[in-house]
């Protein structure tokens, strides 16, 4: 058996810590934003809407249940009022511990409370995939191309209310992503699915 020297131990030792010191001081690659990803909703005059990406303005979606409604408006108002048509808002209520017997009566009221349409969110699979918080509104600032930029919950602070701000001014500002457009098809070529 061959006898390891303290020169070959203190060798290996510099370079193991030299390449776990390398590995630490080089900088990580920063993570992509998260995405919000296409859905469709019913609201409470029961019409489909579809969020999905690329869209042509930034969306400000807030997510409530129950308790968290009484919120929303301290967060959208002001956006509306600031920006008016250059930013799609979507509220989302989160109704998924509704039971099924209960709906149409819960939808009823949503029609006697808010003229504007609120995506009933009966399943809560919207609601989970944003990680909405329960018993507050969750407000997600949304880019063109469905990157989340901006998450905040709760009561609206004035100090957060002007970070949401400066967020949508930078979206607004950014150029639009769109996705490369899909090849076309000559018109010789059959459609697909087509006779």
């Amino acid at each position: 058996m061959k006898r390891v020297t303290p020169k070959l131990l203190c060798w290996c030792a510099a370079l193991l810590l030299g390449g776990a010191l390398s590995a630490q001081n080089e900088p990580a690659a920063p993570e992509p934003p998260p995405r919000l990803e296409a859905f469709t909703l019913s609201d409470q005059f029961e019409r489909a809407h579809s969020i999905a990406f690329p869209r042509e303005r930034p969306l400000l979606l807030t997510v409530a249940d129950r308790k968290g409604a009484a919120q929303v408006h301290g967060w959208v108002a002001p956006m509306r009022e600031r920006f008016g048509a250059r930013l799609d808002q979507t509220g989302v209520a989160d109704v998924s511990k509704v039971p099924g017997f209960l709906r149409s009566r819960v939808r009823a009221g949503f029609r006697e409370e808010y003229t504007h349409p609120v995506l009933l969110d009966w399943q809560g699979r919207v609601c989970r995939a944003v990680k909405a918080e329960r018993g507050q509104a969750t407000v997600l600032l949304v880019t063109r191309t469905g990157e989340i930029v901006f998450r905040a919950g709760g009561a609206v602070a004035p100090d957060v209310l002007e970070r949401l701000s400066r967020a949508v001014e930078e979206t607004l500002a950014a150029p639009s992503k769109t996705e490369p457009a899909a090849p076309a098809v000559p018109p010789s070529a059959p459609a697909a699915g087509g006779d």
